[in-house]
């Protein structure tokens, strides 16, 4: 994934210290991606 969007993103991500841990920044977009599917352009 790319590391400009990971850090574009990263910014506005949970942070620790709020009861348990946030999952993974990468991990998270990557489940996104694949529960919305590709672009409707690439159809």
């Amino acid at each position: 994934m790319g590391r400009a969007v990971l850090a574009l993103i990263e910014s506005f991500y949970l942070k620790t210290g709020n009861g348990r841990p946030p999952y993974p920044l990468e991990t998270m977009l990557r489940i996104h991606l694949l529960q919305t599917g590709p672009p409707s352009a690439i159809r």
